[in-house]
């Protein structure tokens, strides 16, 4: 099994695939109501993207140098402080990439916009790609530099929160697809 949506180089570049594209599906409302449009979309990709976090904070708690991606050993790294941080910037791609391509929508530039989709997806898989080796090994810093981390699908309890935390981010996709296209508001 090859991971998805894993560590922390990865995932802000998956919180600002979901905000551009988020932003490119809403063009419609956005022209319709432009600040009321943005703010909702800037509020969905917030949530969203703070969701995300939590969905993958077992891995960052639990297998820290998988996470960080073997780039450094994690024992000396304060890991609530740097989860704040990480969760922060997460929030962050998701909300500028979905407010600077709800604004290039609102301006009727739309080939932009999805320009920004595409180079966002682009940015997720170049990381992805560079990386593939470190995501399907799961082991200490140490035993990865040594070439002895173990292959991911030996690690039983990684493959289950792979299958816990994809649950949680498809299923956060869908109620935010919902929310922003199918709810109606609420009224006083």
């Amino acid at each position: 099994m090859t991971p998805l949506l894993a560590t922390v180089l990865i995932d802000p570049q998956s919180t600002l695939m979901f905000g551009c594209a988020l932003a490119v599906l809403s063009g419609k409302l956005i022209r319709a109501n432009p600040s009321g449009a943005l703010k909702k979309i800037a509020l969905i990709s917030a949530v969203w993207s703070a969701w995300y976090g939590v969905c993958v904070a077992w891995y960052f708690f639990a297998r820290p140098d998988w996470m960080f991606a073997y780039v450094i050993d994690t024992q000396q790294v304060p890991l609530v402080p740097a989860f704040v941080v990480f969760c922060a910037v997460m929030v962050a791609y998701g909300v500028l990439g979905a407010l600077a391509t709800g604004v290039l929508m609102q301006a009727g530039r739309t080939r932009l916009a999805i320009g920004m989709v595409v180079g966002a997806v682009l940015s997720w898989a170049f990381v992805f790609a560079i990386t593939l080796d470190r995501y399907t090994h799961v082991g200490t810093y140490a035993q990865y530099l040594k070439g002895e981390a173990p292959a991911l699908e030996l690690d039983a309890s990684m493959k289950l929160a792979m299958n816990v935390s994809t649950v949680g981010i498809v299923v956060s996709v869908l109620v935010s697809i919902y929310v922003q296209f199918f709810r109606k508001p609420r009224t006083a």
